[in-house]
């Protein structure tokens, strides 16, 4: 690369935490003058990542559609006091096509599922809306289900980016 023309900036999609380069990137480069050094933005700096937590919920989980399962109210509360924008959906899928199509339609740079053996094509279907209009979104799993079949499943489903174990407030950040 000529000196002249100054280096590659930084730009950060939403599937990767880090740094990568990339042409065609929106972040302005300048040459450099002699005994300068780039500037390369802090991640501290940069936009945060706007998540959507989409409760795919079946017949008989809820008993008001105002109900939020616990762990994905906590998962909201904790990202949000680290200044992420969440958004949590309720998607009432054994209501109908139109309930999953809704769901597809929110807008986010993250999804997080609650998966259950219950809704589990539901989810699938949720995020194959997702991913037709947002193929570069990141679609995480969660929940009591995935102990036992995470790797099956990201085998057979190439739809779903990844699976958290466990609690994944820390994972999400």
């Amino acid at each position: 690369m000529a000196e002249s023309e100054g280096p590659e900036m930084p730009t950060m999609d939403a599937k990767t935490p880090t740094f990568s380069s990339s042409s065609g990137t929106d972040v302005p480069t300048a040459p450099l003058l002699p005994g300068t050094r780039p500037y390369w933005p802090h991640p501290a700096h940069l936009p945060l990542p706007t998540l959507g937590l989409i409760n795919v919920v079946m017949e008989g989980d809820y008993q008001f559609e105002q109900e939020v399962p616990l762990g994905i109210g906590h998962l909201a509360s904790f990202l949000r006091a680290s200044g992420f924008p969440v958004f949590i959906h309720q998607c009432f899928a054994s209501q109908g096509e139109t309930a999953i199509q809704a769901a597809g339609q929110v807008v986010a740079d993250v999804y997080g599922f609650q998966l259950n053996i219950v809704n589990y094509l539901q989810v699938r279907a949720v995020c194959a809306e997702i991913r037709a209009t947002r193929p570069d979104a990141l679609l995480v799993l969660g929940g009591p289900f995935l102990s036992s079949l995470a790797e099956k499943i990201l085998e057979s489903e190439p739809i779903f980016d990844c699976m958290v174990y466990g609690e994944g407030e820390h994972t999400l950040l």
